[in-house]
């Protein structure tokens, strides 16, 4: 008897890019299992992230030159980058529409990805402290401008969800990103940030 090993997504000990993937995962009922990897401290203080970087990564990287975090391994299949992984799982539960059901949707799910990645980059580099913008100045910029464009978005599509009356690989992207800035202004004292956005 053959035991598959399930399905594996890989990345740090935070939500992150891998959180999306895990929803996806749970959403579809899947048999998987998140591969966790913790950066502790040094004795110098420093970020020790060779539990990866060292110790997993090189054995991947056998399997697939582009290996970065997040990462699946589904049986012989290695996947790596954010975007190549949310599709995988897409395609890879084709019954729960998650990619669309046709090439306009497939489209429209790319561009709710990139858009959502943009929301991200700019939360990246104030939740780590590249940008040492306040807080407050981070939620109005992003309501000014990310917050409205999804807004419009969804007046255009006239659905439920970003690409139709079901979820898919871009509303999880996206709901991972809100939740994230939502948490960011409650531990930063401003309360809900889409409070006066409509619907």
């Amino acid at each position: 008897v053959v035991v598959m090993s399930p399905l594996a997504v890989g990345y740090w000990k935070i939500r992150g890019l891998g959180a999306p993937l895990r929803m996806i995962c749970e959403y579809a009922g899947g048999d998987y299992e998140a591969t966790c990897y913790e950066v502790e401290r040094d004795a110098e203080g420093n970020w020790d992230r060779s539990v990866w970087l060292e110790r997993a990564k090189p054995a991947l990287k056998a399997k697939n030159a582009f290996m970065n975090l997040p990462y699946i391994v589904d049986g012989d299949v290695v996947v790596s980058q954010t975007m190549a992984c949310l599709r995988y799982l897409a395609r890879k539960y084709p019954d729960l529409g998650l990619y669309g059901s046709s090439a306009q949707d497939a489209l429209k799910i790319d561009q709710v990805l990139c858009e959502a990645h943009d929301l991200r980059n700019a939360g990246v580099a104030v939740f780590y402290g590249r940008d040492t913008s306040a807080p407050a100045a981070f939620i109005e910029a992003r309501k000014a401008n990310s917050y409205q464009k999804f807004e419009l978005w969804l007046e255009q599509q006239g659905s439920q969800y970003t690409a139709g009356d079901s979820p898919t690989i871009g509303d999880f992207h996206l709901w991972e990103m809100l939740d994230q800035i939502e948490m960011f202004a409650k531990d930063n004292g401003l309360g809900n940030p889409f409070a006066d956005l409509p619907g």
